[in-house]
């Protein structure tokens, strides 16, 4: 990976470390949390909220 795109506050993780059987609980538990937003009043709204502020910092940060 390139250094020069690391910043103070990122972190990185090789997701190719981490065994099958944990991969899928991850991958079900943050689909759970995702319906789980999305049947509350106004979840779409916070996570389209979310997805167009990590936009924004990526924008930013590619300056």
């Amino acid at each position: 990976m390139n250094r020069t795109s690391r910043t103070e506050n990122a972190i990185h993780i090789d997701t190719s470390l981490i065994p099958d059987p944990v991969r899928d609980q991850l991958a079900a538990a943050t689909m759970d949390m995702v319906l789980g937003i999305l049947r509350k009043p106004g979840g779409r709204e916070l996570i389209d909220a979310k997805k167009a502020e990590i936009a924004r910092r990526k924008a930013k940060a590619a300056r």
